[in-house]
């Protein structure tokens, strides 16, 4: 897994998909509410946001091991 380059991009991934999904009052003038985005739409930048916390995560990791791996050398 890679890192994020751009975290700037990753945050409007994140805020694109947070708008998405916002609720409305239904298009057809009923009483109810829907999602802003359509389901293709929703579906999408769901699957880029789960890349962008995939992606975190495995950094996250790699830090911690990191960080683990040097307090361990500095301890011998």
């Amino acid at each position: 897994m890679t890192t994020i380059a751009d975290p700037s991009w990753a945050i409007q991934q994140l805020d694109s998909f947070i708008a998405l999904t916002g609720l409305v009052p239904l298009a057809s003038g009923r009483p109810g509410r829907q999602h802003r985005g359509s389901k293709d739409e929703l579906t999408a930048q769901a699957a880029v946001v789960e890349r962008i916390f995939l992606c975190a995560a495995s950094s996250r990791r790699r830090l911690r091991a990191s960080s683990v791996a040097s307090r361990r050398a500095g301890a011998g």
